[in-house]
């Protein structure tokens, strides 16, 4: 079995630990004092994740990928136009100064990279299915007021059933994405299936 990715970038960065996010309230569970390191990790961590998804569910993504290749900006790559906005929101939500969070987005994508490279997962379908299920995990951790839905134009990132547990949250996921067929383009110009965003 493979370790999770968000534990793993969150233990590597020494981070505190992450909490889930409520569904009713979209705040952290639990804790209501919440320190900034912990308000950071709690922001970039599921934000790089679904970002990582998003990038290598695009042909360009996966190449790179497969080819080990790495960028000065990675957070430029992964969220293109909005790259400034996300580096805002992340510094409004856990009080770090604006400055200092897209150096810090780079080092935890390219670390994330790595780790996916050095998993030792044997085939491209397992790797996708994994990095799949990885962003699923990651958006009952991600902070509504991040609002990465809004920001890369797909409202599902942001809606409360995907911070949702149980059998009938399952279900109604499962119903949602037996509809959603619909296409939509990255900063790319490249067509992205629903889910890969």
């Amino acid at each position: 079995m493979q370790k999770q990715l968000l534990p793993t970038l969150q233990q590597y960065f020494g981070y505190p630990e992450l909490q889930k996010i409520d569904p009713n309230t979209q705040e952290v569970t639990g804790n209501d004092n919440i320190s900034a390191p912990q308000k950071f990790a709690q922001a970039i961590l599921p934000t790089v994740i679904i970002g990582i998804s998003r990038y290598l569910h695009t042909d360009q993504g996966w190449l790179t990928f497969q080819r080990g290749e790495s960028y000065p900006n990675w957070g430029s790559v992964l969220f293109g136009k909005h790259s400034v906005e996300l580096s805002k929101r992340i510094a409004d939500y856990s009080g770090w100064r604006r400055e200092e969070v897209m150096p810090k987005m780079h080092d935890i994508i390219e670390r994330a990279l790595w780790t996916l490279r050095n998993m030792g997962i044997e085939t491209d379908e397992e790797l996708k299915n994994y990095i799949e299920t990885e962003r699923k995990t990651a958006l009952s951790y991600l902070p509504e007021k991040i609002r990465l839905g809004e920001l890369m134009g797909n409202d599902a990132l942001d809606d409360r059933i995907n911070k949702m547990e149980g059998p009938i949250s399952t279900m109604i996921k499962a119903l949602g994405g037996s509809f959603d067929s619909a296409e939509t383009k990255n900063t790319n110009g490249e067509t992205l299936p629903e889910t890969a965003i």
